[in-house]
Protein backbone atom coordinates (compact mmCIF):
# COMPACT_ATOMS: atom_id res chain seq x y z
CA UNK A 1 0.00 0.00 0.00
CA UNK A 2 1.23 3.57 -0.62
CA UNK A 3 -0.19 6.04 1.27
CA UNK A 4 -0.29 9.92 -0.60
CA UNK A 5 -1.15 12.67 2.15
CA UNK A 6 -2.61 15.91 0.58
CA UNK A 7 -1.78 18.72 3.28
CA UNK A 8 -4.81 21.46 3.69
CA UNK A 9 -3.20 25.42 3.93
CA UNK A 10 -3.71 24.88 8.02
CA UNK A 11 -0.34 22.53 8.47
CA UNK A 12 1.56 25.14 7.35
CA UNK A 13 1.77 26.09 10.90
CA UNK A 14 2.38 22.77 12.17
CA UNK A 15 5.37 22.52 14.37
CA UNK A 16 8.83 21.25 12.69
CA UNK A 17 8.71 17.67 12.51
CA UNK A 18 5.15 16.83 11.91
CA UNK A 19 5.28 16.22 8.22
CA UNK A 20 8.25 13.58 8.94
CA UNK A 21 6.36 12.03 11.74
CA UNK A 22 3.73 11.61 9.76
CA UNK A 23 5.23 10.06 6.85
CA UNK A 24 7.18 7.72 9.62
CA UNK A 25 2.91 6.73 10.80
CA UNK A 26 2.16 6.20 6.89
CA UNK A 27 5.71 4.06 6.54
CA UNK A 28 4.42 1.64 9.38
CA UNK A 29 1.04 0.65 7.84
CA UNK A 30 2.77 1.07 4.06
CA UNK A 31 4.78 -2.37 4.63
CA UNK A 32 2.27 -3.47 6.97
CA UNK A 33 -0.35 -3.78 4.03
CA UNK A 34 0.44 -5.48 1.13
CA UNK A 35 -2.72 -4.83 -1.37
CA UNK A 36 -1.18 -2.77 -4.18
CA UNK A 37 -3.27 0.51 -3.67
CA UNK A 38 -2.86 4.26 -3.27
CA UNK A 39 -4.72 5.70 -0.58
CA UNK A 40 -4.71 9.67 -0.16
CA UNK A 41 -5.53 11.05 2.58
CA UNK A 42 -6.08 14.89 3.47
CA UNK A 43 -3.98 16.36 6.45
CA UNK A 44 -5.38 19.44 8.34
CA UNK A 45 -3.49 20.68 11.60
CA UNK A 46 -5.80 21.99 14.19
CA UNK A 47 -9.23 21.13 12.20
CA UNK A 48 -10.49 18.69 9.95
CA UNK A 49 -12.22 19.10 6.48
CA UNK A 50 -11.85 22.42 7.81
CA UNK A 51 -13.96 22.13 10.70
CA UNK A 52 -11.75 22.86 13.48
CA UNK A 53 -11.19 20.50 16.20
CA UNK A 54 -13.17 20.27 19.39
CA UNK A 55 -10.96 21.00 22.51
CA UNK A 56 -10.95 17.68 23.94
CA UNK A 57 -10.30 15.79 21.18
CA UNK A 58 -6.69 15.31 20.59
CA UNK A 59 -6.90 14.18 16.84
CA UNK A 60 -9.81 13.30 14.91
CA UNK A 61 -10.07 10.76 11.38
CA UNK A 62 -12.36 9.34 8.93
CA UNK A 63 -12.96 8.18 5.26
CA UNK A 64 -14.40 10.14 2.70
CA UNK A 65 -16.84 8.74 0.18
CA UNK A 66 -17.46 4.77 0.09
CA UNK A 67 -20.30 2.38 -0.86
CA UNK A 68 -23.13 0.29 0.94
CA UNK A 69 -23.31 -3.43 0.07
CA UNK A 70 -25.47 -6.14 1.14
CA UNK A 71 -24.60 -8.97 3.67
CA UNK A 72 -23.90 -11.18 0.52
CA UNK A 73 -21.54 -8.77 -1.46
CA UNK A 74 -19.89 -8.09 1.49
CA UNK A 75 -19.17 -11.67 2.47
CA UNK A 76 -18.02 -12.30 -1.46
CA UNK A 77 -15.88 -9.41 -1.21
CA UNK A 78 -13.84 -10.95 1.52
CA UNK A 79 -13.91 -13.90 0.03
CA UNK A 80 -12.48 -13.37 -2.92
CA UNK A 81 -10.06 -11.08 -1.70
CA UNK A 82 -9.27 -10.74 1.70
CA UNK A 83 -5.66 -13.26 1.53
CA UNK A 84 -5.12 -13.19 5.04
CA UNK A 85 -5.82 -15.47 8.45
CA UNK A 86 -7.92 -13.30 10.57
CA UNK A 87 -9.94 -12.77 7.38
CA UNK A 88 -10.04 -16.23 6.93
CA UNK A 89 -10.94 -17.03 10.36
CA UNK A 90 -13.30 -14.62 10.65
CA UNK A 91 -14.98 -15.74 7.46
CA UNK A 92 -15.31 -19.58 8.36
CA UNK A 93 -17.18 -18.57 11.80
CA UNK A 94 -19.47 -15.85 9.70
CA UNK A 95 -23.64 -17.29 9.89
CA UNK A 96 -24.59 -18.21 6.81
CA UNK A 97 -28.01 -15.27 6.77
CA UNK A 98 -27.08 -12.06 7.43
CA UNK A 99 -27.60 -10.72 11.41
CA UNK A 100 -30.93 -8.71 11.90
CA UNK A 101 -29.83 -5.45 13.09
CA UNK A 102 -28.04 -4.32 9.73
CA UNK A 103 -29.39 -3.97 6.24
CA UNK A 104 -26.25 -2.31 4.72
CA UNK A 105 -22.66 -2.29 5.38
CA UNK A 106 -20.26 0.52 4.74
CA UNK A 107 -17.57 -0.26 2.80
CA UNK A 108 -14.69 2.73 3.06
CA UNK A 109 -13.27 3.83 -0.69
CA UNK A 110 -9.66 2.59 0.78
CA UNK A 111 -11.66 -1.17 1.21
CA UNK A 112 -13.25 -0.81 -2.31
CA UNK A 113 -9.39 -0.50 -3.66
CA UNK A 114 -8.74 -3.37 -1.66
CA UNK A 115 -10.92 -5.59 -3.08
CA UNK A 116 -10.97 -4.17 -6.81
CA UNK A 117 -14.18 -2.53 -6.45
CA UNK A 118 -12.70 0.93 -7.72
CA UNK A 119 -9.26 1.75 -9.39
CA UNK A 120 -6.21 0.77 -7.02
CA UNK A 121 -4.99 4.65 -8.17
CA UNK A 122 -7.78 6.71 -8.04
CA UNK A 123 -6.76 9.87 -7.25
CA UNK A 124 -10.24 11.28 -5.23
CA UNK A 125 -9.47 11.64 -1.43
CA UNK A 126 -10.26 8.43 0.14
CA UNK A 127 -9.95 9.71 3.94
CA UNK A 128 -8.99 12.68 6.17
CA UNK A 129 -7.21 13.22 8.93
CA UNK A 130 -6.75 16.23 11.33
CA UNK A 131 -4.68 16.94 14.75
CA UNK A 132 -5.32 19.24 16.85
CA UNK A 133 -2.93 22.16 17.87
CA UNK A 134 -3.87 22.71 21.24
CA UNK A 135 -1.75 20.01 22.69
CA UNK A 136 2.19 18.87 22.84
CA UNK A 137 3.28 16.28 20.86
CA UNK A 138 6.70 14.39 20.74
CA UNK A 139 7.45 14.05 16.63
CA UNK A 140 10.58 11.75 17.31
CA UNK A 141 10.48 8.26 16.30
CA UNK A 142 12.97 7.15 18.74
CA UNK A 143 11.98 8.80 21.67
CA UNK A 144 7.96 8.62 21.69
CA UNK A 145 7.71 8.30 26.12
CA UNK A 146 8.62 12.03 26.19
CA UNK A 147 7.34 13.02 29.84
CA UNK A 148 4.14 15.27 29.04
CA UNK A 149 4.30 14.87 25.69
CA UNK A 150 1.89 12.94 23.50
CA UNK A 151 3.50 10.24 21.11
CA UNK A 152 2.58 11.41 17.99
CA UNK A 153 3.34 8.62 15.78
CA UNK A 154 0.85 5.97 17.43
CA UNK A 155 -1.98 9.15 17.31
CA UNK A 156 -1.66 9.16 13.69
CA UNK A 157 -1.25 5.31 13.21
CA UNK A 158 -4.45 5.21 14.57
CA UNK A 159 -6.39 8.36 12.81
CA UNK A 160 -4.67 6.64 9.53
CA UNK A 161 -6.18 3.25 9.75
CA UNK A 162 -9.52 5.53 10.84
CA UNK A 163 -9.05 6.95 7.47
CA UNK A 164 -8.60 3.39 6.02
CA UNK A 165 -11.62 2.35 7.19
CA UNK A 166 -11.41 1.48 10.69
CA UNK A 167 -14.59 2.47 11.86
CA UNK A 168 -18.07 1.22 13.38
CA UNK A 169 -20.96 2.64 11.00
CA UNK A 170 -22.46 -0.47 9.69
CA UNK A 171 -19.89 -1.75 8.40
CA UNK A 172 -17.28 -4.96 8.92
CA UNK A 173 -16.14 -4.66 12.22
CA UNK A 174 -20.15 -5.19 13.03
CA UNK A 175 -19.13 -8.77 12.43
CA UNK A 176 -16.52 -9.42 15.00
CA UNK A 177 -18.17 -7.32 17.66
CA UNK A 178 -20.07 -10.10 20.11
CA UNK A 179 -21.58 -9.91 23.46
CA UNK A 180 -21.48 -13.59 23.87
CA UNK A 181 -20.53 -16.75 21.45
CA UNK A 182 -22.72 -16.69 18.92
CA UNK A 183 -23.92 -13.90 19.36
CA UNK A 184 -23.76 -10.41 17.57
CA UNK A 185 -23.28 -7.13 19.91
CA UNK A 186 -26.02 -4.17 19.01
CA UNK A 187 -24.01 -1.70 17.16
CA UNK A 188 -22.59 0.84 19.52
CA UNK A 189 -22.66 -1.34 22.67
CA UNK A 190 -19.21 -2.07 23.17
CA UNK A 191 -18.79 -6.09 22.50
CA UNK A 192 -15.90 -7.88 22.18
CA UNK A 193 -13.41 -8.17 19.24
CA UNK A 194 -13.61 -11.92 17.77
CA UNK A 195 -12.71 -14.01 15.02
CA UNK A 196 -14.38 -17.33 16.07
CA UNK A 197 -17.96 -16.77 16.24
CA UNK A 198 -17.31 -15.04 19.98
CA UNK A 199 -15.04 -18.31 21.79
CA UNK A 200 -12.12 -15.94 21.82
CA UNK A 201 -12.32 -12.20 23.25
CA UNK A 202 -9.05 -10.33 21.91
CA UNK A 203 -10.25 -7.13 22.90
CA UNK A 204 -12.59 -5.16 24.09
CA UNK A 205 -14.44 -2.38 21.99
CA UNK A 206 -15.24 0.96 23.46
CA UNK A 207 -18.98 1.72 24.36
CA UNK A 208 -18.73 5.58 23.36
CA UNK A 209 -18.63 7.20 19.85
CA UNK A 210 -15.75 5.60 18.86
CA UNK A 211 -16.36 2.28 19.36
CA UNK A 212 -13.96 1.02 16.53
CA UNK A 213 -11.49 1.39 19.20
CA UNK A 214 -10.09 -0.31 22.52
CA UNK A 215 -12.26 0.67 25.84
CA UNK A 216 -9.93 1.83 28.65
CA UNK A 217 -7.58 1.17 29.84
CA UNK A 218 -5.79 0.68 26.83
CA UNK A 219 -2.96 2.90 27.17
CA UNK A 220 0.19 2.04 24.76
CA UNK A 221 -2.18 0.70 21.86
CA UNK A 222 -2.40 2.45 18.95
CA UNK A 223 -5.85 2.01 18.46
CA UNK A 224 -7.40 2.55 22.17
CA UNK A 225 -9.98 4.76 22.91
CA UNK A 226 -7.52 6.59 25.55
CA UNK A 227 -4.32 8.48 24.79
CA UNK A 228 -2.07 9.78 27.98
CA UNK A 229 0.64 12.28 27.75
CA UNK A 230 4.34 10.21 27.78
CA UNK A 231 2.82 6.59 26.55
CA UNK A 232 3.90 5.65 23.41
CA UNK A 233 0.69 4.03 21.20
CA UNK A 234 2.09 0.81 19.70
CA UNK A 235 0.56 -0.73 16.63
CA UNK A 236 -0.21 -4.23 18.27
CA UNK A 237 -0.65 -7.53 16.89
CA UNK A 238 -4.46 -7.48 17.45
CA UNK A 239 -4.60 -4.51 15.81
CA UNK A 240 -2.81 -5.67 13.06
CA UNK A 241 -5.99 -8.59 13.33
CA UNK A 242 -8.08 -5.69 13.30
CA UNK A 243 -7.18 -4.26 10.11
CA UNK A 244 -7.39 -8.02 8.51
CA UNK A 245 -11.17 -8.84 9.35
CA UNK A 246 -11.56 -5.18 7.55
CA UNK A 247 -9.87 -6.73 4.43
CA UNK A 248 -6.42 -5.32 4.59
CA UNK A 249 -3.82 -8.11 3.35
CA UNK A 250 -0.76 -7.86 5.13
CA UNK A 251 2.99 -8.95 4.73
CA UNK A 252 4.32 -12.09 6.61
CA UNK A 253 6.48 -11.85 9.37
CA UNK A 254 9.83 -12.44 8.77
CA UNK A 255 11.14 -16.16 9.75
CA UNK A 256 15.10 -16.61 9.70
CA UNK A 257 16.48 -19.43 8.23
CA UNK A 258 17.31 -22.65 9.59
CA UNK A 259 20.66 -22.37 11.39
CA UNK A 260 22.79 -23.93 8.95
CA UNK A 261 25.03 -23.19 6.72
CA UNK A 262 22.94 -22.65 2.79
CA UNK A 263 19.40 -23.88 3.41
CA UNK A 264 17.39 -25.52 -0.05
CA UNK A 265 20.82 -23.91 -2.10
CA UNK A 266 19.60 -24.07 -5.88
CA UNK A 267 22.11 -25.22 -8.86
CA UNK A 268 24.94 -23.36 -8.43
CA UNK A 269 28.41 -22.70 -6.98
CA UNK A 270 28.87 -22.10 -3.83
CA UNK A 271 31.22 -22.45 -0.57
CA UNK A 272 32.83 -21.34 2.53
CA UNK A 273 36.04 -21.84 3.63
CA UNK A 274 39.38 -19.58 5.31
CA UNK A 275 40.32 -16.40 3.43
CA UNK A 276 42.28 -14.06 4.79
CA UNK A 277 41.72 -11.49 6.94
CA UNK A 278 40.02 -8.49 4.83
CA UNK A 279 41.27 -4.91 5.32
CA UNK A 280 37.97 -2.76 4.17
CA UNK A 281 35.12 -1.73 5.47
CA UNK A 282 35.34 -4.06 8.77
CA UNK A 283 38.65 -5.40 9.66
CA UNK A 284 39.01 -8.59 11.52
CA UNK A 285 36.99 -10.41 9.08
CA UNK A 286 37.96 -14.27 9.06
CA UNK A 287 35.15 -15.85 6.65
CA UNK A 288 34.03 -15.63 3.47
CA UNK A 289 30.68 -17.06 2.22
CA UNK A 290 29.65 -16.82 -1.70
CA UNK A 291 26.32 -17.11 -3.36
CA UNK A 292 26.46 -17.01 -7.21
CA UNK A 293 22.73 -18.15 -6.99
CA UNK A 294 19.65 -17.43 -4.88
CA UNK A 295 19.07 -19.23 -1.69
CA UNK A 296 19.33 -18.97 2.42
CA UNK A 297 22.39 -18.19 3.78
CA UNK A 298 23.53 -18.54 7.48
CA UNK A 299 27.55 -17.56 8.54
CA UNK A 300 27.51 -19.86 11.87
CA UNK A 301 31.32 -18.37 12.64
CA UNK A 302 32.30 -14.79 14.04
CA UNK A 303 33.40 -11.83 11.74
CA UNK A 304 31.77 -13.36 8.62
CA UNK A 305 31.91 -11.81 4.84
CA UNK A 306 29.21 -12.48 2.56
CA UNK A 307 29.03 -11.57 -0.96
CA UNK A 308 25.83 -12.27 -2.59
CA UNK A 309 25.56 -14.01 -6.36
CA UNK A 310 22.60 -13.70 -8.59
CA UNK A 311 19.12 -14.19 -7.73
CA UNK A 312 16.35 -12.48 -5.89
CA UNK A 313 14.59 -12.70 -2.29
CA UNK A 314 17.98 -14.16 -0.29
CA UNK A 315 17.92 -14.71 3.59
CA UNK A 316 21.07 -14.04 4.80
CA UNK A 317 22.20 -14.73 8.44
CA UNK A 318 25.05 -13.23 9.61
CA UNK A 319 25.20 -12.08 13.63
CA UNK A 320 23.67 -14.97 15.61
CA UNK A 321 28.08 -15.50 16.59
CA UNK A 322 28.66 -12.23 16.87
CA UNK A 323 31.85 -10.35 15.96
CA UNK A 324 32.24 -7.99 12.93
CA UNK A 325 30.45 -8.57 9.58
CA UNK A 326 30.67 -7.47 6.16
CA UNK A 327 27.88 -8.11 3.52
CA UNK A 328 27.91 -7.15 0.30
CA UNK A 329 24.71 -6.89 -2.58
CA UNK A 330 23.78 -7.41 -6.16
CA UNK A 331 20.57 -5.41 -7.38
CA UNK A 332 18.52 -8.02 -5.91
CA UNK A 333 15.86 -8.02 -2.87
CA UNK A 334 17.08 -9.42 0.14
CA UNK A 335 17.18 -9.97 3.52
CA UNK A 336 18.99 -9.55 6.04
CA UNK A 337 19.17 -10.58 9.48
CA UNK A 338 21.16 -9.66 13.22
CA UNK A 339 19.90 -11.44 16.33
CA UNK A 340 19.88 -10.11 19.57
CA UNK A 341 18.42 -12.24 21.13
CA UNK A 342 21.21 -14.99 21.91
CA UNK A 343 25.07 -14.76 21.39
CA UNK A 344 28.35 -14.16 23.17
CA UNK A 345 29.06 -10.59 21.86
CA UNK A 346 27.97 -7.69 20.38
CA UNK A 347 27.52 -7.36 16.61
CA UNK A 348 28.66 -5.30 13.98
CA UNK A 349 27.13 -5.21 10.82
CA UNK A 350 28.03 -3.13 7.59
CA UNK A 351 25.28 -3.56 5.04
CA UNK A 352 27.17 -2.02 1.83
CA UNK A 353 24.62 -2.02 -1.77
CA UNK A 354 21.98 -2.33 0.84
CA UNK A 355 19.53 -0.85 -1.88
CA UNK A 356 15.11 -0.23 -2.01
CA UNK A 357 13.70 -3.43 -1.50
CA UNK A 358 16.54 -4.50 0.72
CA UNK A 359 15.39 -5.05 4.55
CA UNK A 360 17.55 -5.54 7.52
CA UNK A 361 15.60 -7.94 10.25
CA UNK A 362 17.43 -6.73 13.83
CA UNK A 363 15.87 -9.63 15.77
CA UNK A 364 15.31 -8.98 19.55
CA UNK A 365 15.08 -5.02 19.11
CA UNK A 366 12.03 -3.02 20.37
CA UNK A 367 11.16 0.50 20.41
CA UNK A 368 10.30 0.36 24.21
CA UNK A 369 13.19 -1.53 25.94
CA UNK A 370 15.89 -0.31 23.47
CA UNK A 371 17.89 3.08 23.33
CA UNK A 372 17.99 3.19 19.51
CA UNK A 373 21.01 5.83 18.09
CA UNK A 374 21.09 6.99 14.64
CA UNK A 375 24.40 8.36 13.99
CA UNK A 376 26.02 9.61 10.27
CA UNK A 377 29.06 9.26 8.36
CA UNK A 378 30.39 6.02 10.69
CA UNK A 379 31.67 2.78 9.74
CA UNK A 380 35.30 1.69 7.71
CA UNK A 381 36.96 3.56 4.62
CA UNK A 382 35.43 3.56 1.87
CA UNK A 383 31.99 2.69 3.37
CA UNK A 384 30.54 4.79 5.71
CA UNK A 385 27.23 5.87 6.16
CA UNK A 386 24.11 5.54 8.61
CA UNK A 387 24.07 3.80 11.52
CA UNK A 388 21.89 2.37 13.81
CA UNK A 389 23.12 1.57 17.43
CA UNK A 390 20.70 -0.40 19.63
CA UNK A 391 21.74 -1.28 23.12
CA UNK A 392 19.66 -2.49 26.25
CA UNK A 393 20.26 -3.76 29.46
CA UNK A 394 20.91 -7.65 29.33
CA UNK A 395 21.52 -7.75 25.39
CA UNK A 396 24.66 -7.51 23.84
CA UNK A 397 25.21 -4.34 21.86
CA UNK A 398 24.32 -4.11 17.65
CA UNK A 399 24.96 -1.49 15.29
CA UNK A 400 24.25 -2.03 11.23
CA UNK A 401 25.59 0.46 8.62
CA UNK A 402 23.88 0.87 5.87
CA UNK A 403 26.74 2.82 3.77
CA UNK A 404 25.63 5.99 1.35
CA UNK A 405 22.54 6.49 3.71
CA UNK A 406 21.59 9.36 6.34
CA UNK A 407 20.06 10.34 9.28
CA UNK A 408 17.94 12.13 6.73
CA UNK A 409 16.90 9.16 5.02
CA UNK A 410 14.24 7.69 7.54
CA UNK A 411 11.92 10.60 7.49
CA UNK A 412 12.56 11.46 3.24
CA UNK A 413 11.09 8.08 2.67
CA UNK A 414 14.23 6.37 1.11
CA UNK A 415 14.00 4.81 4.30
CA UNK A 416 11.10 3.32 6.73
CA UNK A 417 11.65 1.56 10.15
CA UNK A 418 9.07 -0.96 11.64
CA UNK A 419 8.52 -3.06 14.43
CA UNK A 420 6.74 -6.42 14.99
CA UNK A 421 6.40 -9.76 16.52
CA UNK A 422 6.78 -13.34 15.09
CA UNK A 423 6.07 -16.99 16.46
CA UNK A 424 8.70 -19.82 15.81
CA UNK A 425 9.04 -21.56 12.38
CA UNK A 426 10.96 -24.24 10.88
CA UNK A 427 12.97 -24.70 13.98
CA UNK A 428 14.39 -21.27 14.26
CA UNK A 429 12.84 -19.11 17.33
CA UNK A 430 10.29 -16.35 17.27
CA UNK A 431 9.63 -13.13 18.65
CA UNK A 432 9.82 -9.56 18.46
CA UNK A 433 11.92 -7.65 15.41
CA UNK A 434 12.93 -4.08 13.81
CA UNK A 435 12.99 -3.73 10.28
CA UNK A 436 15.01 -1.00 8.11
CA UNK A 437 13.67 -1.34 4.47
CA UNK A 438 14.96 0.56 1.60
CA UNK A 439 11.88 2.21 -0.29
Amino acid sequence: MRIEFSYDPSTASAPAGFTAALAYAAGVLDALITNPITVNIKVGWNEIGGVTLPSGDVAEGGPLGGIGLSYANLVAALSANASNPAAAQELASLPATAPPQIGSYYIAPAQEKAWGLLSPTATQPDGEIGFNAGYSYSFDPNNQTAAGLFAFIGIAEHEIAHALGRIYSDGPLELVDYSAPGVFAKPNTGGYFSIDGGKTNLGQFASNNDTADWAPPSNGDAFGYLVLPGVSGVLTQVDKTLLGVLGFNQAPAPVLPNPVGVVNPPPGPSGRGHRPAHRGAASGLTRETIRAESGNVHAPVRSAFLHRGGGDNDAIDTGRAGGRNFRADDSDNDRFYVDDREGASAVSSTLAGFHAGDVATIWGVTPDDFTIDWLNARGGRGHTGLTGHFTASGHNEVSVTLPGYTIADLSNGRLSVSFGASPGEHGSPGGVYMDIKGV
